[in-house]
């Protein structure tokens, strides 16, 4: 990251380099009892030396220069510093009311075919929206603290450079350790939404050569070019929803060394843009950790990153002549299941790289089977002989009911059957959960088993008397 320098810190109060410790020196003055006790700052060494002999002449003057410096002007050019996270744009802002975001995808409706004959006993029949839900609640909790020495504070009103380096000091240690880690999170959140088997994953050659690259260049193609095709796709995102990315949310996550193999130019044209674009839609990152990644290709709104809670406040310690400054920071961090993204890796794709069920809510009658239509799809080479496929049905709170059975068949491809049936009237109207679970067959001495959930809601009806 980025040098905080005391020009951001003008940029970001709105000052310039010619007025900016000056106007900076009398905002605090002039809002603060300091006015009092001092003449309005002139601009010159002197008049520095002169502002300073006034603060530090008691603790009380250094405590009132101090927060005002570090929580009120502080958040202000915490908040405005705009330096080098590279991933920063994908934040959506702040979030003000409540802890958990519930993002709704409302699918497209299978169509039924005409048929006036059976029309009086259908008509009313219940038809529920095929609408997806995902809450998101992951929270990053961080706090970062600095401490700003008595001593430190007399040497910032000796000259104006003293007094710049102090200012950029106390700042830019926090900025910076926020920054860090703001990238730090959203990049390992990206990998493990891959790790885990959320993406749509593409075989690609481990790039060594120009053979190599126009092969990774033209499977990036192909995929950016259906994943903007008008009409949608389910293939590409983790819900198997049918949506589509407009050309101007698609991104692209590269490792450096594999951008700079590559032909910028032929790239453009792999995504149909100009290389004005490409450049600016593309995301540079040293190295990924998961083994065999390349790059990744998202849609920008699968990301949920929202400020919580963004507060500078500082305390004296009157027995050791220091300051405390404290930076908290609470942000949401998550990423939605209904958008595409892809990976484009050369090794170490996962077991399962797609795992829905369909409908996700629906209704079932007691005492008649409800048939739920599961998809899996595993990495090449592998077959359901490689996995344990189970079902499992809860109440909605998670816990284990009785008076109500689920079974999944034997896969059919792709497909697994998924038969739900309810008997106990005392569940009619609940929300209960269908879980399919699938899980890597692995000796017991060969490590963690490769495990992925996928879940649907049932909701059970009365019997029909008669």
């Amino acid at each position: 990251m980025a040098t905080v320098t005391i020009y951001d810190v003008y940029n970001a109060l709105g000052l310039t380099a010619e007025n900016g410790t000056q106007t900076l020196i009398n905002s605090i003055r002039n809002s603060t009892e300091l006015g009092g006790i001092t003449q309005l700052y002139d601009g010159t060494v002197e008049g520095l030396r002169d502002f300073g002999t006034a603060v530090n002449r008691t603790s009380r003057h250094q405590n009132i220069f101090v927060n005002e410096l570090v929580d009120r002007i502080g958040m202000t050019i915490i908040s405005q510093v705009d330096l080098q996270n590279p991933l920063k744009r994908f934040k959506k802002g702040r979030f003000e009311n409540g802890r958990i975001i519930e993002e709704v995808f409302a699918d497209i409706v299978k169509a039924q075919s005409f048929n006036p004959e059976d029309a009086a006993q259908t008509v009313f029949k219940r038809n529920p929206p095929n609408v997806r839900v995902l809450f998101h609640d992951n929270w990053r909790k961080e706090l970062y603290p600095t401490t700003i020495e008595e001593t430190t504070l007399r040497q910032a009103f000796t000259s104006f450079d003293a007094f710049e380096n102090f200012v950029t000091q106390v700042y830019g240690s926090l900025y910076n350790s926020n920054e860090v880690d703001e990238y730090l999170w959203t990049h390992g959140m990206i990998e493990s939404y891959v790790a885990n088997g959320f993406a749509h994953y593409v075989q690609v050659p481990n790039v060594t050569d120009e053979t190599s690259a126009k092969e990774f260049t033209k499977k990036v193609r192909a995929v950016s070019s259906k994943l903007t095709l008008p009409q949608g796709s389910r293939s590409y995102n983790a819900s198997g929803v049918h949506t589509r990315t407009p050309k101007d949310r698609v991104w692209i996550m590269i490792d450096a060394d594999l951008n700079a193999t590559l032909d910028v130019d032929v790239l453009a044209r792999a995504f149909n843009m100009t290389r004005t674009q490409i450049e600016n839609q593309t995301i540079l990152v040293e190295n990924f950790a998961l083994t065999g990644l390349q790059a990744v290709m998202f849609d920008e709104d699968v990301l949920k990153i929202y400020d919580k809670e963004f507060r500078l406040n500082s305390i004296e310690n009157p027995k050791g002549l220091y300051w405390n400054a404290f930076l908290h920071v609470h942000q949401m961090f998550s990423m939605g299941k209904f958008q595409n993204v892809v990976a484009f890796m050369s090794d170490s794709i996962p077991l399962v790289t797609k795992l829905y069920v369909t409908p996700l809510a629906s209704y079932v009658r007691l005492n008649e089977s409800k048939v739920l239509d599961g998809f899996m799809e595993l990495k090449q080479g592998k077959t359901s002989a490689d996995v344990t496929i189970t079902a499992t049905i809860t109440g909605d709170n998670g816990v284990a009911i009785t008076g109500a059975t689920v079974t999944a068949g034997t896969p059919d491809g792709n497909k697994v059957p998924i038969t739900v049936n309810v008997t106990n009237k005392d569940l009619v109207d609940q929300n209960l959960t269908v879980n399919l679970t699938v899980t890597e067959k692995t000796p017991e001495d060969e490590g963690t088993q490769f495990v992925r959930t996928a879940s649907a809601i049932v909701i059970p009806l009365p019997q029909v008397e008669g």
